[in-house]
């Protein structure tokens, strides 16, 4: 008989977490880092859908369940380049790996990001303010299964927005916010 995977029921999850992070300030610079460590186990059990031409649909409860582990590094650099003008520049590099109790389709996997990301504001007066970011990042998972390494592709994606802020009356203000996205995914040649 097939089986096919139904909904989780009954599941438990145990998280466990380790955070460190920690702030520089240098002659105007300030320097900001994080790092991370996490687990986060599911367990339980899954109700498996049994087809059978004689005597219809039956369900039969499997044990199943996940472990995650990621590990993420994060800084951030902030300038005040002059009285009107901030930047900032952010970056992540993080690796996330999902492995099941019971692998029996091939789909333990890893998932690698990294991104970046530019701030820079302006503010002419205590009334407006203009902003410019650029976001760039980039994704892959790694299948460890060699039957789904055609899955092992890089998405790329970018993004550009332009918003500012003008305070019209004391209770009053407006924003406009000009976004523009994309995405490229890199897939292996067959």
């Amino acid at each position: 008989a097939r089986r096919e995977r139904g909904g989780f029921g009954g599941t438990r999850r145990e998280d466990s977490d380790f955070r460190a992070s920690g702030r520089y300030l240098l002659r105007g610079w300030v320097l900001e880092g994080s790092f991370r460590n996490g687990f986060s186990h599911s367990a339980g059990v899954s109700p498996v859908r049994i087809p059978s031409d004689t005597t219809g649909t039956t369900y039969e409860d499997e044990p199943s369940g996940i472990l995650d582990h990621t590990r993420s590094l994060d800084g951030t650099l902030i300038k005040q380049l002059t009285r009107r003008l901030l930047a900032k520049l952010a970056a992540n590099i993080s690796l996330t790996s999902y492995r099941y109790d019971e692998p029996d389709d091939g789909t333990d996997r890893d998932l690698w990001r990294q991104s970046w990301r530019f701030d820079g504001t302006y503010t002419p007066s205590a009334d407006a303010s203009m902003t410019v970011v650029l976001d760039v990042s980039k994704s892959r998972p790694i299948y460890i299964s060699g039957n789904f390494s055609d899955r092992n592709w890089d998405t790329r994606s970018y993004q550009a927005e332009w918003r500012w802020t003008y305070r019209l009356f004391r209770s009053l203000t407006a924003t406009q916010r000009n976004t523009i996205r994309a995405t490229y995914v890199d897939k292996p040649a067959p």
